[in-house]
């Protein structure tokens, strides 16, 4: 399903950012 595709990455996308912003933060 196409819809879940682009839900799943959108997911990823957030959490890659998440993780991104934690990891500048806590330097």
């Amino acid at each position: 399903d196409p819809l879940v595709e682009t839900t799943y990455r959108y997911a990823m996308e957030c959490e890659r950012d998440f993780f991104q912003a934690a990891f500048d933060l806590g330097s």
